[in-house]
């Protein structure tokens, strides 16, 4: 598959909002076809804060798509976005930062029969 766009045309975000949207297309295809879950989150949420001398960088989870017979998983990765979260030991033992709040957002998944993943809350302070 060739995904290029017009030379007049933008493409921002580059390869990972791409993908994930590529991703989701094929897998809708294919569940034609195949029990497969549906689509995920379709983007990747960024955390970036720094200060002199020091920058902090996170992907935060959202879900995963419903699956067939059973709802989508909570606070996970998905497609390009497959990496894990940094523990709140590490941010606020090395970096100027506090974790007020982690935890999922309840009821984020949709609504059906089988429900998506739940996304993640991570609130965190800087002092």
């Amino acid at each position: 598959m060739l995904i290029k766009p017009e030379k007049t045309r933008s493409c921002f975000c580059g390869k990972v909002e791409t993908s994930q949207r590529v991703a989701d297309v094929v897998l809708n295809a294919l569940s034609q076809f195949l029990d497969l879950p549906a689509a995920s989150q379709g983007t990747m949420n960024n955390l970036m804060v720094g200060g002199k001398g020091w920058a902090f960088y996170e992907t935060i989870g959202g879900g995963s798509g419903a699956r067939p017979n059973e709802n989508g998983v909570s606070g996970v990765h998905t497609n390009m976005t497959n990496t894990l979260n940094t523990p709140i030991e590490v941010i606020e033992s090395a970096y100027p930062m506090r974790v007020i709040r982690y935890e999922l957002r309840e009821n984020s998944g949709g609504v059906g029969k089988f429900r998506g993943g739940d996304g993640i809350i991570r609130e965190i302070e800087r002092y």
